[in-house]
Parts: C-alpha cells; structure tokens; sequence
C-alpha cells in the first residue's frame, strides 16, 4: 500500500498505488524527465476515475527514484522495486481493470547523423555514456560506421550491439546508433544531426528541423537562436578521440563536461 499525503493526514490508497506502479515501470525503460512522470501520474488518476491528488507523485517513489538535473533514475532500491512488479500488477487488479496497469516495454532507437568529421561519433558516444550511467544495463551502442571508433571507445563501458535486434535480444530500452555519413540514415525512431558551423550554409537545416531531427552544432561560438545544442571548440577533444579515452572520462575537462552534462540533460528530454 502506498501513502498519500493530504494536508496533515496520512491515507492507504490503491490509486497510490497505482501511480507508484507506473512511475517504476515507466523508469525501468530508462530515464524520464519529471514532466513525463507527472503526465502518468495525472493520467492513471483520470482512468481510475478516483479523487486522488496526482501531484503527490515524487513523495511516492522517493526511495524508489532520484532527480539527476531535471531527470529521474531508478535507484538501487527502485530496480530491486521493479523486479518485482509482477506481484504489484496481481494486487492492483483487485482494484482495477487489468489493462489499466500494463504498459509495453518497447526499445527506442535513436540514430546520430552528420557529414564525415562532424563529431557524430563523440556525440553517440556521449549520449550512450549518460543514458547508460543514468540507467545501468538499459542502454545499449550500435556501431555502423566502418571504423568502429565508438564501440573502441566505449567497450567494457556502454553495452554494446551489431543492430537492434541483438538490443532488443539485451532487453535494452534505449539504442543509440552512430551512422557513417548524413547520406546513410538507418532506421530509427529520432534522429540527431551533427553539424559543424560550416555545414550551416550548404546543409537545409530547416529541413532537417521540419523533419523533427535534434540540431547539434560542434566547434561552434556564438549561435543563433534557433540551434537546440551546440559543443564549444574544444582541441583537446579530437586528441582524447585519437589516444582511446573518451573526453567525458577525462579529469582535465571538468569545464567542458558540465556544459556537455546540460546539453545531454536536454537531449535526454527530447528522447524521451
């Protein structure tokens, strides 16, 4: 049973229950920003046609579940949590119709494109690396480039996979994809485009916005407005690239993790 706090008091309810029960499973896929959260939330209230205080939420998986800059993880206690959701889903429907509480888990691919050189495989790579350290054994790299530079970088740290069917094989949740050029996009469900400031004037950019991909300009300096992401010029970075370390582990680069740390955050939302 869960508690659900009203005013002073303290009241058992299935519905708290059942928000519970969504929030965790919803996080076993991987990462979810609050606002994703608080839409289940409200949601199971309205299909339980019950009173209940949606807004309570964080107060019921706050063991369970842990704010990383705007995004929640599970924690350790939360996986143990959702390992044991079957029996949860036996006493809600109890209560409830049984489709209420069932969610499919479905893995979500996200290819990473961009003109040779651009910086793809240091933005996959990246991307892989905070999805991964925000929800352990979720998320999964798929290298198709003919190099094999991001699987090289990320090997022993990030699952690794030859395609999708081998992630969903993992019971991965998240896939991100590093292609070979702008012109070779696989399949997937989002895609970012990784451009340098050069790119800007002969790529349709807008095009790619209408298309729904993710902007992200490296080497930049000042933008205009309407660039999502951008990594500032860091020399450094293609030296780290080259000698096998990826640049986010590397203790030198505190500055320019931070600001890769934000830019990652709002990806992860996008994603999601």
């Amino acid at each position: 049973m869960t508690v659900c706090a009203a005013g002073w008091a303290e009241v058992y309810t299935p519905v708290g229950e059942l928000i519970r029960y969504k929030l965790i499973r919803r996080l076993m896929r991987g990462p979810a920003a609050a606002g994703e959260l608080e839409a289940l939330a409200r949601e199971a209230v309205r299909c339980a046609g019950l009173h209940y205080d949606w807004r309570v939420w964080p107060q019921l998986v706050r063991r369970e579940a842990a704010a990383l800059e705007g995004v929640y993880v599970l924690t350790d206690y939360g996986r143990l949590v959702g390992e044991a959701l079957e029996e949860v889903e036996r006493y809600l429907t109890r209560f409830f119709p049984p489709n209420l509480s069932r969610t499919p888990m479905t893995l979500k691919t996200v290819g990473v494109i961009g003109p040779l050189g651009a910086g793809k495989t240091f933005l996959a790579t990246s991307l892989a690396l905070y999805l991964h350290w925000a929800a352990p054994g979720k998320t999964v790299f798929i290298d198709a480039t003919p190099d094999k530079t991001g699987a090289r970088l990320l090997k022993g740290l990030v699952p690794l996979a030859a395609e999708p069917a081998e992630a969903l094989q993992m019971k991965a949740r998240y896939a991100v994809v590093d292609t070979s050029a702008i012109y070779e996009i696989p399949p997937a469900d989002k895609y970012i485009a990784v451009l340098e400031p050069t790119d800007l004037r002969r790529i349709d950019v807008e095009s790619l916005e209408r298309r729904g991909y993710y902007i992200v300009v490296n080497k930049a300096g000042t933008l205009s407005a309407w660039v999502r992401g951008w990594i500032p010029h860091i020399r450094e970075i293609s030296w780290y690239m080259r000698e096998g370390l990826h640049p986010l582990l590397a203790a030198e680069l505190t500055r320019f993790r931070r600001r890769m740390g934000k830019m990652l955050k709002q990806i992860v939302q996008w994603i999601l």
